[in-house]
């Protein structure tokens, strides 16, 4: 699995979104209905991924921590993270 070589740079995409000080990578990702993605953050500070209709929330993950959500739903979820709104991301589940 390659790694990002800067923010916006050449990556894998493995499932992983990472929580960075502050930043979600990928910014927009499409996934099926039924798949799991996690979010790890390698930041220095508490992030969430909280959905702007509730519709999932990671809670608070720790530096160095993830936590995986399954989406069971098609839609778009727009969401960001609550202590720090100006990270902003999205999820689009298919069928």
């Amino acid at each position: 699995v390659g790694a990002a070589t800067a923010v916006g740079g050449d990556r894998i995409f493995d499932g992983t979104i990472q929580m960075g000080d502050y930043y979600f990578l990928p910014t927009r990702t499409q996934v099926s209905v039924g798949d799991t993605l996690t979010w790890e953050n390698d930041g220095t500070v508490i992030h969430t991924a909280t959905a702007s209709d509730k519709s999932f929330d990671t809670g608070e993950v720790s530096p160095g921590q993830s936590v995986a959500v399954t989406f069971n739903t098609a839609g778009t979820f727009n969401y960001n993270c609550s202590p720090h709104p100006w990270m902003l991301g999205q999820v689009i589940v298919t069928p």
